[in-house]
C-alpha cells in the first residue's frame, strides 16, 4: 500500500489530496470487503486506486461505501484482475477527460490513450 499527498500549493482549496493505491488480492468476499472500506475510512483518503480487486462486471454495485462519492472500475467478466478508482464524496471531481487502456491486440501487448 502506498500513499501520498498532492502539493496543496496547486489546489484551490490550500488543503492537501490524499491518495492511496492498493493491491488488494481480490474483494469478492464480503468480509474482506468490509475490512478494506473499514480501513480504507480509517486512512482517510481522497482518491483510492485500487488494484486486482476481481469482481465480475456483475459485482461492481458492491463498490460503493457511505464515504465514496464516485467509482471508477474496469469491467471484465472473470473472477481475476479488476481496478478501481475510489473518490471520496467530499472531492470535488467532475466527468473525467483522460481514458488509458493498457491490453492485447493481436497478440501484442497494447496502450491506448484518449483525451479531450
Amino acid at each position: 500500500m502506498c500513499s501520498a499527498n498532492l502539493n496543496p500549493s496547486i489546489l484551490d482549496s490550500g488543503t492537501p489530496i490524499r491518495f492511496l493505491t492498493w493491491n488488494i488480492c481480490g474483494m469478492g468476499n464480503p468480509i474482506k470487503r468490509s475490512r478494506v472500506f473499514s480501513h480504507l475510512k480509517w486512512l482517510n483518503s481522497d482518491i483510492v486506486f485500487l488494484q486486482e480487486t476481481h469482481l465480475r462486471l456483475k459485482d461492481h454495485h458492491r463498490l460503493p461505501s457511505s464515504w465514496i462519492g464516485q467509482v471508477y472500475h474496469s469491467n471484465f467478466n472473470s473472477k481475476a484482475k479488476g481496478v478501481a478508482i475510489l473518490i471520496n464524496e467530499i472531492i470535488l471531481f467532475y466527468d473525467p477527460v483522460v481514458w488509458l487502456t493498457l491490453g492485447t491486440l493481436r497478440n501484442h501487448s497494447t496502450k491506448m490513450f484518449s483525451f479531450f
